[in-house]
């Protein structure tokens, strides 16, 4: 990666970054003149390298878990009183340091007209962990992400991903309902942190577990951002311009050129209305959006970046168009163009013919994505309700990629293996269609209640590679000159169905029946083309194949509900069917049976400790080029055969997790 230098035209956000290190615990406690502690202040730790932040618990005390100086300065305030800061020049050990106590004096400006409504810098309500945003302070203009950094538990990677408690947020919400699909960068680098109230980090279970409170499966971790009430009216917005040149020193013949952003985001809250308008262009490396997709893994690790050029738009909307009806949505939009340099070293490990491959490559790429999610709640009465989700995206790319590879074995001559050139034309179009329908009814006994879940999805891939070759040096292991054509149609069927019967008023019996089938054609099409131009279909390289993916799960939990925990055990019984077709290979049936228990349980040893087990089985069926019984010869130092005979995955994961906050750390055991 290259590092970026700008001068800035307009404004430029920047951000502390807090290093994690060794050292010795420092502790102390904060009280006010007449001796009493004061819960839920905020202490900044300063060093010469960086810098951290806790806050005092419910008895005032705070803890710094390792501090690896001996010279340092804290900063400590608290609402209602006269901040402090304090030098501290400790003996050289790594033995525990206990602070005289802090006394802060009241300020009577600033108690004039504040009311406390709630000073906790951490709750925990079962499987939401909730952040007092005011207790974590940044500068003015921040963005939400900047608090996000300070919270405990919580941590921010350098593109924009968000770990909690070690396991990835992979959803956002704003006011509890989905935000531009659920995309978390889209929120948390443009929303403005003066405007919220609190951050939730959510165990979501689904819209099922939801409306009846039975969870079962593995949960997602689900960001949910509350606007402040005296902020959810009125208009918002926000602006970054930057250009200046790249720091790194230009080589001969080649420009690193300028470098430029541009950014721009317009928010709308009025009351339940939300408008959002996002904007954003630049060649840095930074994207307002995340779109996934590809289908061919890559041999040599994580994608490259290169010089990525982005031009992003993206509409949010949610309204309450009735006392009945609900929606919110987002359309996104993203234009990149990638532009990448590569060179690369790699050491095959081998017994016999231990080899070394020098290789290197430049490659532009064009991709250009749309996405589309609309959500209609309808609620007619107090026991009926229904949501529909219709869903577009659609992804296309176009790649010219040059590659130039030397292999050398290992041995005392260097043996020349190969020596050979790659040029690559490619083109993908990817459309996708989807909509789901959920149906919610409580009856009238307290706690009975049914719902169904309907859902149907289409997934089309057209791909065309050209890959060219030319060797130097060795024989040719791939034709070099292959026209590949993949076409690929998957379907999806998707049933849930799902009825809680109460036993008591703490005790539940559910029973859960899910259905899901898939069905993909894939059909490959290779071409070979001689020196003289002519085309021939390579019948040993292309096939249609099928296959269909068929489960079936059967589950029976026990639920107890009690204000201090929440119990599931229960079983389930899933029979597995895969079978697939092709012109090359005789057909496959494969089925397989598997039982498994479902064990949830959740205790709250008070607001701020909690503890998690979980325990869950699910299968995972093949893809199709693991599954397509041909060699895939467009990277031909790496080619890929699938096999028809690989049978589903069954994963069983326990999980524990223990989370307590209150000195300023957020400590896990997962």
């Amino acid at each position: 990666m290259r590092r970026l230098h700008f001068l800035s035209v307009a404004a430029l956000l920047f951000s502390m970054q807090v290093y994690a290190q060794t050292g010795r615990q420092v502790t102390g406690v904060v009280k006010d003149s007449t001796g009493a502690t004061l819960p839920w202040a905020t202490i900044k730790l300063f060093t010469d390298k960086d810098s951290s932040v806790v806050a005092t618990n419910s008895t005032g005390r705070f803890t710094f878990s390792s501090v690896s100086v001996n010279q340092f300065s804290l900063v400590v305030t608290s609402l209602g009183y006269q901040g402090v800061k304090r030098r501290y020049n400790l003996a050289p050990n790594n033995i525990t340091a206990e602070l005289d106590p802090i006394v802060l004096k009241s300020d009577p400006i600033t108690l004039q007209g504040v009311t406390v409504t709630n000073a906790n810098a951490v709750k925990i309500r079962e499987d939401t962990i909730q952040y007092n945003a005011s207790a974590y302070k940044v500068r003015e203009g921040a963005v939400i992400e900047d608090a996000i950094k300070k919270m405990p538990g919580l941590e921010v990677s350098n593109d924009g991903n968000i770990t909690a408690q070690g396991k990835q947020v992979n959803k956002v919400r704003l006011n509890g309902k989905d935000y531009m699909a659920g995309d978390v960068k889209s929120l948390t680098r443009n929303l403005p942190a003066n405007l919220v109230q609190n951050v939730q980090v959510i165990n979501d279970y689904g819209d099922q577990a939801n409306i009846t409170g039975i969870k079962i499966g593995d949960p997602q971790k689900v960001l949910n951002i509350n606007i402040r009430k005296d902020k959810n009216h009125g208009y918002f917005g926000q602006g970054t311009v930057g250009s200046g040149r790249d720091a790194v020193r230009e080589t001969a013949g080649i420009k690193n050129g300028g470098r430029y952003v541009g950014a721009t985001n317009v928010f709308s809250f009025q009351d339940k209305r939300q408008i959002t308008i996002s904007g954003d262009v630049n060649n840095t490396n930074t994207s307002l959006f995340t779109f996934t997709g590809g289908d061919r893994p890559n041999v040599f690790g994580p994608d490259p970046k290169g010089i990525t050029t982005t031009r992003s738009l993206g509409f949010n909307y949610r309204d309450d168009w009735s006392k009945k009806v609900k929606v919110y949505g987002s359309y996104s939009l993203a234009d990149n163009s990638v532009y990448t340099t590569l060179k690369t070293v790699q050491n095959n490990i081998s017994g016999q013919l231990p080899s070394v491959q020098n290789s290197n490559s430049t490659e532009n790429t064009q991709n250009l994505n749309h996405r589309f999610k609309f959500n209609i709640e309808y609620k007619p009465d107090t026991v009926n309700y229904f949501k529909f989700i219709p869903t577009f995206s659609y992804s296309g790319g176009r790649t010219d990629q040059n590659f130039a590879s030397r292999l050398q074995a290992q041995n005392i001559g260097n043996t020349l293996i190969s020596d050979y050139t790659r040029s690559l034309l490619s083109h993908t179009k990817a459309p996708n269609f989807g909509l789901s329908a959920l149906y919610n009814h409580r009856f009238r006994k307290r706690g009975r209640n049914f719902n169904v879940l309907l859902a149907s999805g289409t997934t089309r891939n057209k791909q065309y590679q050209n890959p060219v070759y030319n060797y130097l040096e060795g024989n040719a292991n791939a034709p070099v000159n292959q026209m590949i054509n993949t076409s690929r149609r998957t379907d999806s069927l998707g049933l849930s169905l799902s009825y809680l019967e109460p036993i008591s008023k703490k005790t539940y019996l559910e029973f859960n029946y899910q259905y899901h089938n898939v069905q993909t054609g894939a059909d490959r099409l290779t071409d070979t083309v001689t020196g003289a131009g002519d085309v021939n279909r390579d019948p040993n390289l292309s096939n249609d194949y099928n296959f269909n993916f068929i489960t079936n799960n059967f589950t029976v939990n026990y639920q107890v509900i009690d204000q201090k925990y929440n119990f599931t055990l229960g079983v389930t019984a899933q029979p597995t069917l895969l079978k697939g077709s092709s012109s090359a290979t005789a057909p496959t049936h494969k089925t397989i049976f598997n039982f498994s228990p479902v064990l949830h349980y959740v205790y709250n040893f008070s607001d701020l400790q909690a503890l998690a087990l979980d325990y869950q089985g699910a299968s995972n069926s093949p893809v199709y080029y693991q599954l397509q019984p041909v060699i895939d010869f467009s990277e031909a130092s790496y080619p890929i055969q699938g096999n028809a005979d690989l049978l589903p995955e069954y994963n069983n994961n326990f999980q524990i997790r223990y989370n307590k906050f209150g000195d300023g750390t957020g400590k896990t055991f997962l």
